[in-house]
């Protein structure tokens, strides 16, 4: 009789560290490896991934067995946080169990920015909450034409509408 397998498996995978640790300051290197206790597939990475604040360049992401390989452009602020959001995507290799929002934050400076913002996205005509409407923040300019600028940090609102904005 062959072996039945076991329960299936209905949990995501777990990060079980980085290099660097998460909430790393000083940062001065241009990769990033986050291990996992699983195989794991990306799904959409340039869709669903997004470091915050904008590189003039997008980060590469690689698959090394257990483990996520993040390239990092060259241009990276000094003196700045940064944050990388995972979206939904990283799945397990089996089942396809989403490690969903995951966020590894680091500073190219010598602390992490604390601040945190939280809001509800409402549909103004209906009063109902907006399910992943994209919320930026822009850097305060005196003119008006706020999408000539990249925004400096980016959140999507959850089924409630609401959405939080940490770092």
């Amino acid at each position: 009789m062959s072996p039945e397998g076991g329960p299936k498996d209905d949990l995501p995978p777990e990060i079980q560290r980085s290099e660097p640790k998460t909430n790393a300051t000083n940062f001065k290197g241009n990769t990033i490896t986050l291990f996992t206790n699983e195989y794991l597939v990306l799904h959409n990475a340039t869709q669903e991934i997004l470091l915050s604040p904008l590189p003039k360049k997008q980060p590469e992401y690689k698959l090394r067995g257990k483990s996520i390989e993040i390239t990092l452009p060259d241009s990276l602020q000094e003196n700045t946080t940064y944050a990388l959001n995972f979206g939904k995507s990283i799945t397990d290799n089996n089942e396809g169990n989403v490690l969903e929002n995951y966020r590894f934050v680091f500073s190219t400076g010598p602390t992490i920015d604390s601040l945190e913002s939280k809001g509800k996205a409402l549909d103004s005509y209906k009063g109902v909450p907006i399910e992943n409407a994209g919320v930026f923040i822009y850097p305060a300019t005196t003119d008006t034409a706020f999408w000539e600028k990249d925004p400096v940090n980016y959140a999507k609102t959850k089924a409630d509408g609401s959405f939080t904005l940490p770092n």
